[in-house]
């Protein structure tokens, strides 16, 4: 029987894992988080927390059946909880649908496809790693004396280990050796949960603590764009994630008493807009120190109708002279597309393209979609824009009339929905705006996305934010061949002409099995941008402009 002192030593370790498991969530670093909370219910089969997080992690992957034989399992440990009640709840109607998992849910060979799904990363081991690995095998079965050339690369082993077993296990699957891969993938899960726990350090009093290390201190702020609602919290989550320590001052708190200096990098989304950032950026040129310019789009193309127009406009003469001034001094100028990338670069102007992203572990982009007798087709926009739709009126006019089961869900500008005032009032639905943290649930009232744009100098620079998110959600799309949309390219159509949005609306209503297809396509697409992905994008940027870590 283990001693009072044992069991007290072991629930302390447990609390310590899951408060790390935690941090690795709230940084986004899903890899280490689920091999450690995997581990965790090996343990304790009865940790609530555990059996929570990576059910909701297996639904964010759908895999819907793992998910609701976690939570099953929760609630019958605490039926009085609510929240679980609610999971299942959400789950249930759909539950004879599930195939029974050959796998439990916490075994190594279950949490590394977990990961995949949800990371887009087919390998726990960094690629370069790998092809490390390959090439030192490749050297060992061409050798002479393999046994010479293993002692001559006893260290480089060591540091390849992790890659050498990933590579013996893809082998061993290969060869239908599956009792073997899965004996290899337990090593290897054991291996790199060793790596991703912090280590502790007596101080002396008998405490413990996490060895830590001074993180430079980056600054990333500016004024919102609503055309790129999650620009700035995807960059501060993509530089914490990468290990930075990101400091934000909500642009309405920003003063001329903030000491710049202090930070070793200033990233400044669309500075011109706040007089305090822009001078700062000044100075901080003026002083060599660095400062990356985020723009959402080039703003003296900005339309007159636009809603951020009085905001971000550059009209007036000081405005347009900051505006200008900060393209000159910054470090490096980041923007979301290639297009807008392609004009400044026109000026001789260093530019990077890092594209918009979304957080795939955010629950909000996994939620259910809510049920309706129509099949909605849906159109987001912002205020003001309205010139964008007119194309497109015509062709949705046709389509509601032609399929008596079909609505039209428009949200954000209601002067879009009064465009549409010849259709009887059952069958389009206005949804006002959001906050940005509620969007992702807001599309779920969608079963088919229009994105369309006027084919001018202004729209020709955007984004594919809007077809990223679409596919976050598996939804089908169909849109108008904007540059960055053209190359997107997964998850829908583009409609070139008035006539061809009307063939691919009636093509995509009437088959159910490519709106699934396109959906899944998208979705692998937007898996591509999430958070982990972009941290590796801007820590590099970082670097680049003097910031080392």
């Amino acid at each position: 029987m283990k001693s009072a002192l044992q069991k007290q030593t072991q629930e302390e370790e447990m609390s310590r894992l899951k408060e790390q498991g935690r941090l690795y969530l709230k940084y986004n670093q899903v890899g280490k988080a689920l091999r450690i909370f995997s581990t965790i219910l090996k343990e304790r089969s009865d940790d609530i927390d555990s059996l929570l997080i990576l059910g909701d992690s297996y639904l964010v992957a759908g895999e819907q059946a793992y998910a609701l034989m976690l939570y099953q399992q929760a609630y019958q440990l605490e039926p009085e909880r609510r929240d679980i009640k609610r999971r299942i709840t959400m789950l249930q109607p759909v539950a004879a649908s599930f195939v029974i998992p050959e796998l439990p849910a916490t075994h190594p060979r279950a949490i590394a496809d977990l990961i995949h799904k949800l990371t887009g990363q087919k390998s726990q081991v960094p690629q370069q790693e790998l092809e490390q690995a390959g090439k030192l095998m490749d050297e060992y079965l061409h050798s002479e004396s393999p046994a010479q050339a293993v002692a001559e690369h006893l260290e480089e082993i060591d540091n390849l280990l992790p890659a050498l077993i990933e590579l013996n296990i893809s082998h061993a699957r290969n060869d239908g050796r599956y009792d073997l891969a899965d004996a290899l993938q337990e090593m290897l899960s054991n291996m790199l949960l060793q790596g991703d726990i912090q280590p502790t350090h007596n101080n002396g009093n008998g405490a413990e603590k996490a060895e830590t290390h001074p993180k430079p201190q980056v600054f990333v702020g500016g004024v919102p764009y609503r055309d790129a609602p999650y620009r700035l919290d995807t960059i501060q989550k993509a530089l914490t994630e990468a290990g930075y320590e990101v400091i934000n001052i909500d642009e309405n708190q920003l003063d001329e008493n903030i000491n710049w200096e202090k930070f070793e990098l200033a990233v400044m989304h669309n500075p011109h807009g706040n007089r305090v950032l822009s001078r700062a950026l000044a100075a901080r040129a003026a002083a060599n120190q660095p400062v990356i310019l985020d723009l959402a789009t080039d703003f003296s193309l900005l339309p007159l109708n636009h809603p951020d127009m009085e905001r971000l406009g550059v009209n007036e003469p000081g405005v347009y002279r900051s505006y200008q001034a900060s393209l000159q001094l910054a470090s490096c100028i980041c923007v979301s597309s290639e297009a807008h990338a392609n004009l400044l670069k026109q000026s001789s102007l260093p530019v990077e393209v890092i594209p918009d992203g979304w957080n795939q572990f955010d629950i909000m982009w996994s939620r259910p979609f809510l049920h309706s007798m129509f099949f909605n087709l849906g159109l987001n926009l912002i205020p003001g824009l309205i010139d964008d739709v007119i194309p497109l009126r015509r062709a949705v006019t046709r389509i509601i009339r032609e399929f008596p089961h079909t609505r039209l869900v428009i949200s954000g500008d209601p002067e879009v929905y009064q465009m549409f005032d010849n259709l009887p009032e059952a069958r389009k639905l206005f949804l006002p705006p959001v906050d940005p943290g509620d969007y992702p649930y807001l599309l779920a009232r969608m079963d088919l996305i229009m994105v369309s744009h006027r084919d001018d100098e202004f729209n020709r620079l955007r984004s594919d934010r809007l077809l990223m998110e679409a596919g976050a959600r598996r939804i089908p799309w169909v849109a108008s061949p904007v540059p960055a949309y053209v190359s997107w390219g997964s998850g829908g159509l583009i409609a070139a002409s008035p006539d061809e949005w009307h063939v691919h609306l009636q093509t995509l209503i009437q088959d159910a099995e490519l709106r699934q297809k396109l959906g899944q396509s998208g979705y692998q697409k937007a898996l591509q941008r999430d958070i982990q992905s972009l941290s590796k994008l801007w820590a590099h940027l970082a670097q680049r402009s003097a910031v080392k870590l």
